[in-house]
Order: structure tokens, then sequence, then C-alpha cells
């Protein structure tokens, strides 16, 4: 009993005298010797030594095969956990990955639009589209929507090239060389040239023409 009080604290030991209306002045070996001269005070302490082997006696032994029931409960909680964990992380990779195909689209629109631009189609139709997209997101009609405004650019810059046929090789060539001048054209120079050939020839042999 006195190793016990010896590891009780000066404010446990005034506290058993208090409870045996023992006076409490005086030192830790004082109210230590106090409380062993009055047995009656250090009642509490023997019943507290009792208490915990009674507990151990009381509590049966478990067998081999049983399990808790707390450990079955946890292990079914880590079991689900996973499952949880994956259907909570599969809308965010389907967010990220819808969000990715949008800035394609709309980046692949804004190069339609700079080229229907530039060849001067009309652009209405993929305004619209960007507008909708920002605002409402990707989804399949828009994609079809798009394609159908692709397709009706190259349809009309198709359009455009056949309205204006390349002109062939032959054509190129005729138009490059200089008109030749008519049959009759022809045939007058001729007859002119003949005639001055005749006079040069009638001036330097003194020749006169009888006519």
């Amino acid at each position: 009993m006195e190793s016990k009080l010896q590891s009780l604290k000066v404010p446990e030991l005034k506290e058993l005298l208090t409870k045996a209306s023992l006076p409490i002045n005086g030192n830790k070996p004082d109210l230590i010797q106090r409380l062993l001269e009055n047995p009656s005070a250090t009642t509490s302490l023997s019943s507290t030594e009792t208490e915990p082997s009674q507990q151990k006696e009381s509590v049966p032994e478990k067998s081999e095969g049983s399990v808790p029931k707390s450990e079955t409960s946890t292990a079914k909680a880590t079991e689900t956990k996973p499952a949880d964990d994956v259907s909570q992380a599969a809308p965010s990779v389907q967010d990220v990955d819808q969000e990715a195909r949008t800035r394609a689209h709309l980046s692949e629109l804004e190069k339609r639009k700079s080229r229907a631009v530039r060849f001067g189609q009309p652009t209405e139709d993929l305004e619209k589209e960007i507008d909708r997209v920002k605002k409402f997101g990707l989804q399949s009609d828009h994609a079809d929507a798009s394609q159908q405004v692709d397709s009706g650019l190259r349809t009309g810059k198709r359009a455009k090239h056949t309205d204006q046929p390349r002109p062939t090789k032959h054509a190129k060539a005729d138009q490059e060389k200089p008109a030749e001048p008519s049959i009759s054209v022809r045939l007058t120079l001729t007859q002119e040239e003949e005639l001055a050939r005749r006079k040069k020839r009638a001036e330097r042999f003194g020749l006169v023409e009888t006519r």
C-alpha cells in the first residue's frame, strides 16, 4: 500500500485525507504516514485495485475463428470505398474530355471562319455556331451543324471554281498569237507589192509602161 501511496501526487493524497475527514497539512511523507495510520482512508485504493482483476476474469476468451463485428464492418467499408472513388472519379474524367473536345471544336470553327473570310464566303452560320457552342457546349447536333456548314463552304468554293473554267494550253497559245489578216487582205497586200516591184524595175531600166 505504501508503494501505491508513493505513486500518488500530493493533491490525490489530500483528497483521500479529506474523504476520511483527516487533516491535510504537511508535506507528502506526512500525508502518506497519516494515511497509513488510518487504513479506512485507503479503502478506496484497495477497491480500485481489485476491480481491474475482476474485470479481467469476467472477460471471456475469444475463439480463434471468431471475428469482432467492428473489424468486419471496417473491412466492408474499405471494400466499398474504392468503388465509390471510381464512381466519383469517372464524371471528372468525362468533364475534362468534354471540355477538351469543346475547345478543339471552337478552334476548328474559328479556323473555318477565317478561311471563309479569306475566300469571300458567308460567315453568319459559323458565327451562330460559335456562339451556340460557347453558351451550351459541344453536342452531337452542333457537330452535325458544323459539318453541314463546312460542306456548304466547300460546295460554294467548288462552284466558284467551276464557274471560271481554266483556259487550256491551246486557248492560251491562241490568245498570245497575234491575229492573222484575212484572205482578202492578204491578196490586196500581195498585188500592191507586185505593182511596186514592177514600178521599181521599170524605173531602173528606163522602161516606159504602155497602157
